[in-house]
């Protein structure tokens, strides 16, 4: 098992100039799919992977000794309340999981609006972000 972590320090105050600047070259409807967008679609598009960098996203390893408390996040949950805040999504953090070199899920993560994509899981991801989800990941 492995699970690799991207970051990108995107500025949020500039998400405008990615929907404007979405055609201007052949990088730029990929930046704005993957920071603000739903790029990945499926577990199946995986070729965004290979792209991260050229669009601002460095790569780290977590931890393996983490990977317990970090499968306690990502579990079905029961809904308590609703997770959400009204912003434009700016997916900064994603998550790519891995079992055998295989690829088998994809989390993107905007810690500003409490928002996620995530793909791989037949799991009901839908009350993801309770119980302090957000706050638990960012200490990866």
């Amino acid at each position: 098992m492995a699970i690799d972590y991207y970051v990108n320090d995107f500025d949020a105050s500039k998400t405008k100039d990615l929907y404007e600047n979405r055609s201007k070259s052949e990088i730029d409807p990929f930046r704005m799919g993957i920071i603000a967008g739903n790029i990945p679609k499926s577990i199946l598009d995986l070729a965004f992977i290979e792209m991260l960098p050229n669009v601002g996203y460095t790569k780290t390893q977590i931890d393996p000794a983490k990977f317990a408390r970090i499968d306690g996040i990502f579990v079905e949950k029961t809904a308590m309340k609703s997770v959400t805040s009204p912003c434009i999504y700016v997916y900064r953090e994603i998550l790519i999981f891995k079992k055998e070199y295989k690829v088998v899920g994809t989390t993107k993560i905007c810690f500003g609006c409490m928002d996620y994509q995530v793909n791989g899981t037949t799991a009901n991801t839908e009350n993801f972000g309770q119980d302090g989800d957000y706050e638990k990941l960012s200490y990866y």
